[in-house]
């Protein structure tokens, strides 16, 4: 069919073709966003009316369809009353909406594209392709199309909708996606007015230059896809790394406040229980049996001995969680020099150690095996200027490692995980060496500074 012999039904076909394509991609974007009332109904109906409307827009199409500006018209104009209609059917930011509405535009755009340039190549190397007929054609299209679409389904889509579903999209990404699909549609629509005019030469009887030209128009047309796909995952991916990057000196910094609480904490709690061993004694005297005084100071003594490892940030820390383990019924064992850490700030110290034995009461606490309820912590120095922290516990279940770190066991990847990050970052601020494991049901995390002498 010559480019010149296109009717108003062909056009209208093509349009209705279009949209098509276009929802299959978007309705998996927009899946998982929250739906207004009535969608069903919402979205049925506003792709009715963009049906109807190509009516009209293939009549515009058919008397400027051989400029490059008239057809870029009708698309965009199709394009943008998309947009209101999903921004009508779905509850998301108007923003967020459009970005979405690029990304299935960009996308199927970038499939067509491919679709050209492999049945181009077909074409070339079998000198013409034009005994297919149209039937032949679009069986051969939409059969590759769905091979497409399904992979896209199972891949690039959920993807996006887990990077960009949540995340703030700032205007000038916005800006960049909705000008990529402008120039887009500019630059397909300049391909096909001046090179589809000799690409039906390319089917018949194939030239190398056109060939060629054609080629490079649709490489030319893949890069600019996917040179706005790859910034939204950019993006995304950044932000993502900077959420986690703010999130995790939050955390941090509200351990060293965390820090100075509980030494003020522990403080009073000594003061108080040594006071109120003289009391007991003074006031008991010799009214009680020996035993039960001896049994009441025992109580009390558990919270009255201050842990005294030669440095007084790690004393707080382990104060802390020794009185957690005594009330869980944890056996805490530790061999600690304090002084060996020396060099660490008091907030990293607190953090470090904190993130440590937080980890291993919260595995071990739900053991049901009373000799599993086991924490072993070690600090010792390994010859001159090599500091060795390691801390070892039980636990059940699976652990999955991820980049040398394990993965969260409470679900929520998102909110949860940042105990081993903020170890991790605390060892590579020191330039130390962390090794994590766990095997046969013992976790062990184990830590190796290498210090200069008089650093500790």
């Amino acid at each position: 069919m010559n480019f010149y012999d296109i009717t108003i039904h062909d056009f209208l076909e093509t349009l209705v073709e279009w949209v098509f394509e276009y929802y299959v991609l978007g309705f998996g974007l927009f899946w998982s966003m929250p739906k207004r009332s009535r969608f069903p109904l919402r979205y049925l109906l506003g792709i009715a009316l963009l049906i109807g409307i190509s009516y009209p827009l293939a009549i515009f199409y058919n008397l400027y369809g051989y400029l490059a500006v008239g057809r870029a018209f009708v698309y965009i104009t199709l394009f943008s009353l998309s947009v209101v209609h999903h921004i009508f059917c779905y509850k998301a930011e108007i923003l967020k909406t459009i970005v979405f509405c690029d990304l299935a535009y960009l996308l199927q755009n970038a499939c067509y594209k491919i679709f050209i340039a492999v049945y181009s190549t077909i074409a070339y190397a079998n000198g013409g392709l034009g005994n297919v007929t149209l039937w032949q054609y679009k069986l051969i299209y939409y059969l590759q199309l769905a091979a497409q679409y399904t992979a896209l389904y199972f891949t690039l889509i959920p993807a996006a909708r887990r990077r960009l579903m949540d995340r703030p999209l700032p205007r000038f990404v916005v800006i960049i996606s909705a000008f990529t699909v402008i120039v887009s549609v500019v630059y397909s629509a300049i391909q096909d007015i001046y090179i589809q005019k000799i690409a039906d030469d390319l089917y018949g009887s194939p030239d190398l230059s056109v060939f060629l030209l054609r080629q490079n128009g649709n490489l030319a047309a893949l890069m600019l896809d996917g040179a706005i796909v790859i910034l939204l995952f950019a993006y995304s991916f950044s932000h993502a790394l900077r959420k986690d990057i703010n999130d995790l000196h939050y955390l941090m910094q509200q351990s060293a406040k965390q820090y100075e609480i509980s030494q003020q904490t522990i403080d009073t709690i000594n003061i108080k229980c040594h006071d109120m061993k003289h009391r007991i004694n003074k006031i008991v005297g010799g009214s009680l049996p020996e035993d039960a005084i001896r049994d009441i100071n025992e109580s009390i003594a558990i919270y009255d001995a201050l842990i005294d490892t030669g440095n007084k940030a790690l004393d707080v820390i382990i104060t802390e969680k020794n009185l957690i383990c005594e009330s869980r019924k944890i056996a805490f064992t530790k061999t600690l020099d304090g002084k060996a850490v020396s060099f660490l700030s008091e907030g990293d110290l607190f953090c470090l150690f904190g993130n440590l034995l937080d980890n291993a009461i919260e595995a071990v606490s739900d053991l049901e095996d009373p000799q599993k309820r086991y924490i072993n912590l070690g600090l010792k120095t390994l010859g001159e200027g090599i500091v060795q922290i390691e801390c070892v516990n039980y636990y059940a279940g699976e652990r999955v490692f991820d980049k040398g770190l394990p993965r969260t066991t409470k679900g929520d990847e998102i909110n949860h995980g940042f105990g081993m990050l903020s170890i991790r970052e605390i060892v590579q601020k020191y330039s130390g060496d962390l090794t994590v494991s766990a095997k046969d049901g013992v976790f062990t995390v184990a830590i190796v500074f290498f210090c200069l002498p008089n650093a500790l």
